[in-house]
């Protein structure tokens, strides 16, 4: 008896009342306490790094005496046959509590009025109310409930008694409407906004969080929208909406109002037109103001004709309108127990929010955006099984990406990504940020991609007609805010992200509202990175040294494949298909006649999944990410470049170069470095903790011993590191054999070198006793 989607009301004298909102039953009513806390939202509470475990096996249960409870059936009537059954389609899983609302009836939302919620749904063109109350009858405890229908002018009684009998009493007559209630929330608070010191051209703002607040709550933001007034409004996972109004104010005071709550770990937030919604695990959901006093007192529900399983990986993840009405949604894809036919897919909702159809399928954990100036619809997704690294897609409807989980059909094609992006350099893609306009003109034209991971951004070059093919580069900005989600304010053009710290995140702040302001300049980071037949050009907004520029030491090049495979992530293969890079000579670099742009002469090049190319044109190392899998003919004059005869340029000897021999130095200080570059932080603790981690703690692991999911017990030696590191599968710990973040190969990736050091910096970390 799992209720995928309740609404669960708070009575007097300890009570409870769990409301089906598919169903449109009344699922159980108790007496104790609420519901165990389970789930993402209140597990981190207490521990921020905690993870809870995947599936349907240990959700909220109710603390008390379970005095009623219902069968799994549509609660239609105040009577019961006893014999009557669950109409909806098991669809492909039949072990999947989740089924999606009733095909004739449906929950419409839930006002709050002066006396208590009214839970309001439709059946059969007839709109139905629910109110419940509890109060004593000597020394027993009784459930009211109140029921009446558009079509009648009287309310039906029902009374539920604590010693399992229900009492149905006459009706009587409809009274007038009850009005809205008055300020729930009346209490503000005040916070400003911390400037950052220069980073270049950029700094990072920080906007404080009211700690304490007069809501006593805790904030963890999950998502930001603003209004054109500069006005934001700010989702948190524990439920809530803010507003948050004078942020672009010179006064530099923000107040914080309090306008919604009691949402089961919302993720998503969106405007269509002046309309507010919010995307949570009961759907999605309008936010609307009666009286206008700035609270919501009617959570009209838009749409939870999806269905919603259980499991705590079933996130609601991303919302995004379309300019004819109605949504696309994504939902996390990292189902283990069951199988939901839609997870890990991203879902167009009618304009009515009535029907609900696979835009597209094959995703790990999507997080979608769309560019407001073409409508191109983009996404990232996440490292794992059948996911080899990091992806940026531009969706298309009916496109199938990758993850198993949601492969349509056996035949259906993988419509690859339009760029990789190495795992250690955005170690787990979130959302994107588009619509720079010239108050920000280094992101004009781009998208600001968040990794949550480090925290980072990069910026994504989006496809023109003269450069079809998106290319990736880290900014040089350092913050503190995990980064979830973001959007530009339209006061001031500069882009707000916010985050909180649950897992897989290095940032030292739990939860945090960022800005990055933008100071005037350009950054040395390569604006365009395009690959052609006879080499790759990289374009840049301010003029470079001529003299730099045209000395090949200061540019590197390699390439690299993934595979998919039911493995976490991917070990990277060259050409010839073994573990490792392709080193490719640049014959010569070339400067357009602007000193804007580099032209670097490479022959031979073949398609690869991963190409990264390394420049240091302005003191510093930056690196460029491009994903080519074809490659036309430069137009060198449409470039600003002088002609060149490539047939006799390829033919001659490359540019003279001086031979650059690569550091070797194999230390456990390198390998502390190498801890935190290619991500082993997120998984590993170097204090002994193992909370939240889905991997065991270094420190004492070296000499330690270790079951194995295949039934062998190892001692951890130098060569059981290698194999661990190498091969994952052949040395996975039995201790961590169910958790979905697994372990990636590092073949390929790590050098000789690297892996040495890393395993000294793991015997560094002590000897187990």
């Amino acid at each position: 008896n799992v209720v995928p989607r309740a609404i669960i009301l708070p009575l007097q004298h300890d009570c409870f009342v769990a409301f089906d909102t598919e169903l449109l039953r009344v699922a159980a009513i108790w007496i104790g306490q609420y519901p165990t806390l389970k789930g993402l939202a209140p597990m981190s509470y207490g521990t921020p790094l905690n993870k809870a475990g995947g599936g349907i096996g240990n959700l909220a249960k109710p603390q008390g005496h379970i005095f009623y409870r219902s069968q799994v059936a549509p609660g239609l009537r105040a009577t019961r046959s006893g014999k009557e059954t669950d109409p909806r389609t098991a669809f492909n899983d039949p072990n999947e509590p989740g089924k999606g609302p009733l095909a004739s009836a449906r929950y419409i939302g839930t006002k709050i009025n002066r006396e208590g919620p009214v839970l309001r749904w439709i059946h059969n063109e007839v709109t139905c109310e629910d109110t419940f109350s509890a109060s004593l009858a000597g020394d027993e405890i009784v459930i009211h409930r109140s029921m009446s229908a558009s079509d009648s002018e009287y309310v039906n009684k029902v009374i539920y008694k604590s010693d399992g009998t229900v009492q149905f009493e006459d009706p009587t007559q409809k009274s007038d409407e009850i009005q809205a209630s008055e300020a729930i929330w009346p209490a503000t608070a005040i916070s400003a906004i911390t400037s950052g010191n220069p980073q270049g051209i950029y700094a990072v703002d920080e906007i404080e969080i009211p700690y304490p607040n007069p809501w006593k709550r805790r904030i963890r933001p999950v998502d930001i929208q603003f209004t054109e007034d500069g006005t934001a409004y700010l989702l948190t996972f524990d439920g809530d909406v803010y507003t948050l109004s004078g942020i672009s104010s010179p006064a530099n005071q923000i107040e914080w109002r309090r306008i919604a709550a009691g949402f089961n770990e919302p993720m998503s937030l969106r405007f269509q037109g002046d309309k507010l919604f919010v995307f949570s695990r009961l759907g999605i959901t309008q936010l609307v103001d009666r009286n206008g006093d700035g609270e919501t007192d009617f959570y009209k529900l838009f749409s939870n004709d999806f269905v919603q399983s259980p499991g705590s990986r079933d996130f609601p993840s991303s919302l995004i309108d379309l300019p004819e009405g109605g949504f696309l949604i994504a939902k996390g894809g990292q189902q283990s127990d069951t199988f939901n036919p839609h997870s890990g897919r991203i879902l167009k909702i009618s304009p009515q929010g009535k029907r609900t159809g696979i835009y597209a399928s094959g995703f790990r954990n999507a997080f979608i955006e769309r560019d407001p100036a073409t409508g191109l619809i983009t996404s990232s997704d996440q490292q794992g099984q059948w996911i080899p690294s990091t992806p940026f897609h531009i969706v298309e409807e009916g496109k199938f990406y990758g993850h198993e989980k949601s492969r349509p059909t056996p035949e259906t094609q993988i419509a690859e990504p339009k760029l990789w992006i190495p795992h250690r350099a955005a170690q787990s893609g979130m959302g994107q940020i588009m619509g720079f306009d010239d108050r920000f003109p280094t992101l004009q034209g781009a998208a600001l991609y968040l990794d949550y991971q480090k925290p980072s951004v990069l910026r994504i070059s989006l496809p023109t007609p003269e450069a079809p093919h998106p290319a990736a580069s880290p900014l040089p900005i350092e913050f503190q805010t995990p980064a979830l989600k973001g959007s530009i304010n339209p006061q001031d053009g500069f882009p707000y992200f916010v985050g909180f710290q649950i897992w897989g995140t290095i940032s030292n702040q739990l939860e945090g509202i960022s800005r990055i302001r933008y100071l005037g300049g350009h950054d040395h980071v390569p604006r365009q990175a395009i690959a052609y037949e006879e080499g790759i050009l990289l374009q840049f907004e301010s003029p470079i040294d001529t003299k730099t520029a045209l000395d090949p030491n200061n540019y590197q090049l390699s390439s690299w494949n993934y595979r998919r495979t039911p493995s976490y992530g991917s070990p990277q293969f060259n050409d010839q298909g073994d573990a490792g890079v392709d080193a490719r000579l640049i014959h010569t670099p070339f400067v357009s006649q602007d000193n804007k742009s580099v032209f670097l002469a490479i022959a031979n090049l073949s398609p690869a999944m991963q190409y990264e190319v390394q420049s240091n044109v302005f003191g510093n190392w930056t690196q460029t990410y491009l994903t080519s899998r074809e490659f036309p003919k430069i137009d060198l004059a449409a470039r600003g470049f002088n002609a060149i005869d490539f047939s006799s340029l390829f033919a001659s000897k490359p540019a003279p170069r001086e031979t650059i021999i690569k550091s070797t130095i194999i230390s456990a200080m390198h390998g502390e470095e190498l801890y935190t570059k290619y991500g082993c932080i997120s998984c590993h603790s170097i204090d002994g903790s193992t909370e939240g981690k889905a991997g065991p703690t270094w420190k004492g692991l070296y000499k330690s011993r270790q079951e194995l999911t295949d039934g062998q017990r190892k001692r951890v030696t130098e060569d059981y590191l290698i194999e661990a590191i190498l091969e994952p599968e052949a040395a996975k710990p039995i201790a961590y054999a169910s958790t979905d973040a697994g372990m990636p190969s590092y073949k390929g990736i790590l050098s000789d070198s690297e892996l040495q050091s890393l395993i000294l910096y793991i015997k560094s970390l002590g000897l187990t006793p």
